[in-house]
C-alpha cells in the first residue's frame, strides 16, 4: 500500500497547517484556500489502503485546478457521485488519472475499503503469465473495493492480439459487476477502450456510471504548460 508519511505534498501541507494553528485570535481565518489544505490533507491516511505508485498520492477533487467552467462540471459531478462506475477517455495530459484518484479517495472516505491503482498493460502481462492459472488473476482484481485501470490504449497492448486474453480482461469487469465493486477505466479514446473491454463491458459502464469524454477545447494538455512554468523544459514526464 501506498507509504503517505514522507511524501513532499504531505510534509508541506503538514507544516502549512501548523503555522496556521499556531496563530492567534482574528489572524485565523478559515479561507476557501485553508479549507481545501484541510481536506487535502485529512484525505493522506486514505492513500494508506491503496496500492498505487507514490506519485500519485495527494491527487484528490479538491486538489484538481480548475482552469475552466468544463473543468469545474465535470469536478462537481463526480464530487456529487463519486461511487459510481467511471469511464473516463481523452487526449494525454488533461488530468484524467487525478480524477480518477480523486473519484477513488472520495468514494473511500472514511471507511476501511481497500483501493487499486492498475494498468491495462500490467493486467495483461499478468494474465499471460498466468497461462492456465488466469483464475488467479481475475480472482485478485475481482474482490478489490476499488479498482482503477489506466492506459487502456490499443498500442499499449498490441502484443496481446489472442482474444482469449481480452476475454479474461472482460471476465474481469463482468466479475466486479456482479461483485458490486466499484471500477474505473481511464484511457485516450473510446473506441480502443472497447477493444481492450469489448462492447458487454463498456455497456457496464454506460448502464452503472458515467462514460465521460473530456474532448472539447477545455481539455488541453498541461504538460507542456507546466515545464515551462517551471523552466524544466529538457526534463521527462
Amino acid at each position: 500500500m501506498a507509504d503517505y508519511k514522507n511524501t513532499e505534498g504531505y510534509l508541506r501541507l503538514k507544516q502549512e497547517l501548523m503555522a496556521f494553528e499556531n496563530l492567534t485570535g482574528l489572524d485565523n481565518v478559515y479561507t476557501e484556500e485553508i479549507i481545501s489544505k484541510y481536506k487535502l490533507y485529512y484525505s493522506y491516511p486514505i492513500y494508506s489502503n491503496i496500492d498505487m505508485p507514490t506519485g500519485f498520492i495527494g491527487k484528490t477533487l479538491d486538489s484538481f485546478i480548475c482552469a475552466n467552467e468544463s473543468h469545474r462540471l465535470i469536478v462537481d459531478l463526480i464530487k456529487q457521485c463519486p461511487w459510481k462506475w467511471y469511464l473516463l477517455t481523452g487526449n494525454p495530459g488533461i488530468g484524467k488519472t487525478h480524477l480518477g484518484i480523486g473519484a477513488m479517495i472520495s468514494a473511500m472516505g472514511g471507511n476501511s475499503k481497500k483501493g487499486r491503482y492498475d494498468t491495462a498493460e500490467a493486467i495483461f502481462l499478468r494474465i499471460k503469465a498466468h497461462n492456465g492459472c488466469e483464475s488467479e488473476v481475475v480472482e485478485n482484481l475481482s474482490g478489490i473495493d476499488i479498482l482503477i485501470i489506466d492506459e487502456c490504449e490499443g498500442e499499449k497492448i498490441t502484443a496481446f492480439s489472442d482474444d482469449s486474453i481480452k476475454g479474461v480482461f472482460q471476465e474481469i469487469i463482468m466479475r466486479r459487476d456482479i461483485n458490486k465493486k466499484q471500477t474505473i477505466i481511464i484511457g485516450n479514446k473510446p473506441e480502443e477502450v472497447k477493444k481492450i473491454i469489448g462492447n458487454n463491458g463498456y455497456s457496464r459502464f454506460e448502464g452503472r456510471g458515467e462514460v465521460i469524454n473530456l474532448t472539447s477545447e477545455a481539455w488541453k494538455d498541461y504538460r507542456p504548460k507546466i515545464k515551462k512554468e517551471a523552466n524544466t523544459a529538457d526534463m521527462p514526464f
